[in-house]
Parts: C-alpha cells; structure tokens; sequence
C-alpha cells in the first residue's frame, strides 16, 4: 500500500481514519476507474449516475466547487480532478480550498487551453491552528478573456476569513464580473449580535458583499458564487441572506429550486445532505437565467468513478460541485475602470 500523502494524515483522526482505508481497499494505488479495471470484492459499487452536463458553445457554463484540502490524497485527487474538469467541459470554474497552490496551478495548466488566477498564495504557518487556503478559478482561455482581476475585503478577516477573488472577463464579447466566495463555517443555525458567531459573520459578508456590488458594479452582470457555508430559505432569526433575499428585484440565487424542490441526492454537501454551495446573480443577469435553454444541477461527479461517492469523499471531496448554464447574448457595461471594484486592493 502506497505511504498516504501529507494532507491526509494532518486530518483529523476520525476523518483521517477513513481516508485511510480507503488507500488499503481501494485496487491499484487509487488509479482511474476504467471499464478494464475488476471491482475489489470487498467494495460495492454506487450507483449514483454520471451527470451528463458538457458545456456548448453558445452557451456560458460556470460552476463552483469546494476542492476540501486540494490536493486531499495527492496525485489520486490531481487525476480525478483533471478527469472530471475534461468531462464538463465548463467555461469556468470557482474552486476554494487550495491548500496547495503549486499542485493546483500544475494541474491547471496540463489540461490543453485552460489557464488559472489563485487569490494568495497560502502558507498554514502564518496562521497557526487556522485553515484559511484561499480561492482561485480554472477556466477554459478559448472561451473567456480575463480583463481585470482584484482580492476583495482584504483587510476584514471577521466576515471575510478567506478573501473573494473578483475576474473581470469577456465571454463571446459579453462582459462579466465573477466572484468567489469562501465564507466561515459552522454555527450553530441563530444569527446573534455577536460579531465572533459564525452566522454573524457570515451574515455580515453577505451584507458587505450586497453593498460592494451596489457601489461599484452598478450595471454589470455579476455572478457571485462559492462556499457560502449556509443554507437558502432559512427563518430570519438563521437568515444570514438577507440582504440578498430582501431584493429579490437585484438578487436571485439560481440554485434556490434544489435547495427547496431537490432530492438528499441532489444537495451539494452530502455528509449533511445540505445544499450550502451556491451561485448568485444580479438582476443583469435575470434574462439569462429565466429563459429557455439555461440549467443549474449539483453534479453528481462521484458517478464518474468506478466506487462512487466513496471514492470521491476519500480522493476528491466533500462537496459536489454547482454549476449553472446563462443563455447570454447582448454586451453588457464594462465597469469604469477595470477591476474598478478592487481598485484598493492588491492583485492576486
């Protein structure tokens, strides 16, 4: 059995334990299922289907996803990942929780014309006993043109333990800002006054990040997506959406019909069974979405994989990604400058 790579055995124990199973039972060092591969007799396989989204070209396709650690098992996780990413076929891509820049940034750019912007290079031993990797993106360079790129909110760890990273960029001549999100989790479901409570905080960015908009992207399509940590459709004493929720003539979360409608299966976070990964659009965006020909699903990509959602939460992840496809078509404002928004903050 090959040594488990560094990040699995600085898991916790319970977590650590798994993982490490995972590695005695599963054939071949982790290898990629293939259809030549004979399943281990001890292991059965799931069922859940593949997904069987794939990007077109006259359509704008973007997702989230929490990659848990990147890269939680090494190489294992690099292939899978890599393999997934082709499959899709996204124009672009959210990710958080990059623990290793370098992997993340090699693994991008060895997948034929895609190209990646990262929000800080993370060293744990800045901040010991805390786990704050930063965000990033993955995109494919023969569809979007990044313009301007800017850290946001730099200076407030307490809503903002993670900084969001904004792109300004050009899809088929269509101008957009898109912004990735990390937000703190935990809590315990009650928004207090307290500014340490989790939901306070998380609260508190979701207020920041409404305001932010206001101020400097009036006009432009803005997409903001990520790990916002928290589920949609709560009771105002657990809302920490509000100032989302309150303007629904702004502000429309895309993936609010699974949140309310979708199955256990469908929910981004399965260990919870909770739909905690979003995608918010602004009101410039509102004709994309609510039009024929545009979608939004948790994808299933543990169907991908010869052990299904158990080789993906050893290998890959916790969260499944979220992805939305807009039907856009006329050319949108640019802001004044680029990355006007992020004009006081340094670049990643």
């Amino acid at each position: 059995m090959p040594r488990p790579p560094a990040a699995v055995l600085a898991l916790p124990s319970i977590r650590r334990a798994a993982l490490l199973l995972a590695f005695a039972i599963i054939p071949a060092a982790c290898g990629l299922a293939s259809s030549t591969s004979s399943p281990d007799a001890g292991l059965e396989a799931q069922a859940t289907p593949a997904p069987t989204v794939h990007g077109q070209k006259d359509t704008f396709e973007i997702a989230t996803w929490n990659l848990n650690h990147f890269p939680l098992a090494g190489e294992p996780t690099i292939q899978r990942v890599t393999d997934v990413v082709q499959r899709l076929g996204l124009d672009i891509i959210a990710v958080q929780e990059l623990a290793d820049t370098n992997a993340f940034a090699a693994m991008v750019s060895g997948i034929p014309g895609w190209d990646s912007v990262i929000a800080d290079h993370y060293d744990a031993s800045r901040d010991p006993g805390l786990y704050n990797p930063p965000v990033g993106f993955m995109y494919d360079t023969t569809a979007v043109t990044v313009r301007g790129k800017s850290l946001l909110f730099v200076d407030d760890p307490g809503p903002f333990p993670r900084s969001p990273l904004a792109l300004d960029i050009d899809w088929a001549g269509v101008s957009l800002t898109v912004i990735d999100v990390h937000l703190k989790a935990l809590g315990d479901g009650v928004v207090t006054t307290n500014p340490d409570d989790e939901e306070a905080r998380r609260k508190a960015a979701c207020d920041q990040l409404a305001q932010y908009i206001d101020q400097h992207y009036a006009g432009r399509r803005v997409i903001v997506l990520g790990d916002f940590n928290d589920k949609l459709g709560e009771p105002p004493a657990a809302d920490v959406f509000q100032a989302f929720d309150t303007r629904p003539d702004r502000f429309y979360f895309v993936d609010t019909r699974i949140t309310q409608h979708g199955s256990p299966n469908e929910m981004s976070y399965p260990g919870t069974q909770s739909q905690i990964d979003h995608i918010l659009i602004t009101s410039e965006l509102f004709p994309a979405f609510f039009t024929d020909g545009s979608d939004v699903q948790t994808l299933a990509v543990d169907g991908f994989l010869q052990y299904g959602l158990f080789e993906y939460e050893a290998l890959v992840s916790d969260h499944r990604p979220v992805y939305a496809r807009l039907v856009l078509s006329q050319p949108g404002p640019s802001p004044t400058t680029p990355s006007d928004a992020g004009a006081d903050s340094p670049s990643p």
